[in-house]
């Protein structure tokens, strides 16, 4: 039978879930497994159709509506767990890898920074003024600006997603629009990005404590938050599906039957982009963390100069 290799695959999938981290690409196989298996639904039904009328015309309309129901109801029921398998990874990635890895990222950079006594240093350098052309080429990611950036997106998938206690927005969002429009920690072009050599010692102050305390990605991380509520927001709709699956065969109609497995479908749909958007929101505030301690770190560098010539003037008098 065609879907039983989606059988295999059910239980290859089911045995990698219960992985104790699961990546972005985890997610990404997961999502395609879902397709295929949606997509397999389909084709699996239009032949399972086709029998139907034919045995109904041979056999009788009883026997070959039960036998064409049974079919519904099994395929209905693999769409089910690949959908269900599918939010679990997304979710436990957005919660157990991505926010961990940015809080790691942080935190790794406080201790080294405590250790080479930051504090110290920047006291050191209150009055020191960096040389600009040393710092041309640095740039460092805005916080701030990348997450209005992802807030714009956050914010509409969120408006359509389907939910259970509040009205949707049901017209149609395609994954790849989200994709292309998803800010780039390699953009240095970018409305995000800022030029190292027009930091004063304020900023550098500023921005050492931001990086240490977390600051400086607290508003991604919110990006980061509602991609995870979006994903649970939409597990928790995906039973409208059973209900309407239960109600279709009690009444026997093929039409609510085809609206729960689109519900399904539609629920893939923004499982997928909530994990993209998690995914690129993470790696962005990576980004900020990174881009910023390079930025200290120059902006230091590009004040040794200046202090060497000063203590040279000093000696000369």
């Amino acid at each position: 039978m065609y879907l039983d290799h989606l059988r295999n695959n059910a239980m290859a999938s089911a045995a990698a879930t219960a992985a104790p981290s699961v990546s972005f690409m985890d997610c990404m196989e997961a999502a395609l497994y879902c397709t295929e298996v949606h997509s397999a639904a389909d084709a699996y039904l239009i032949k399972a159709e086709a029998t139907y009328m034919s045995s109904a015309a041979e056999d009788g309309e009883g026997a070959a509506k039960e036998g064409f129901w049974a079919k519904i109801k099994k395929v209905f029921q693999k769409m089910w767990d690949a959908i269900v398998g599918l939010g679990k990874k997304v979710v436990s990635f957005i919660k157990n890898t991505v926010k961990p890895k940015v809080t790691k990222i942080f935190k790794k950079i406080a201790v080294k920074w405590q250790a080479l006594g930051m504090k110290g240093k920047l006291e050191k350098y209150k009055d020191a003024t960096p040389d600009a052309a040393k710092l041309k080429d640095v740039k460092y990611i805005d916080g701030n600006a990348a997450a209005a950036e992802f807030k714009k997106i956050i914010d509409d998938l969120a408006k359509h997603a389907p939910r259970n206690t509040e009205t949707q927005d049901d017209s149609e969002i395609k994954v790849q629009d989200i994709v292309n429009g998803l800010p780039s920690a390699s953009k240095t072009d970018a409305s995000y990005m800022r030029d190292a050599s027009s930091l004063k010692y304020g900023d550098i102050s500023a921005m050492v404590n931001d990086i240490t305390s977390g600051k400086s990605v607290t508003d991604i991380l919110k990006v980061v938050n509602e991609a995870e509520a979006i994903c649970n927001n939409v597990t928790k709709y995906m039973g409208t599906a059973k209900e309407t699956m239960k109600k279709a065969e009690k009444e026997g109609s093929e039409g609510l039957a085809k609206g729960a497995m689109n519900t399904l479908r539609k629920c893939r749909t923004f499982l997928t982009a909530a994990s993209i958007i998690g995914n690129h929101a993470g790696s962005c505030a990576v980004g900020v963390i990174l881009s910023q301690a390079k930025a200290v770190n120059a902006w230091f560098s590009a004040c040794n100069k200046g202090k060497s010539e000063e203590k040279k003037a000093d000696d000369k008098k």
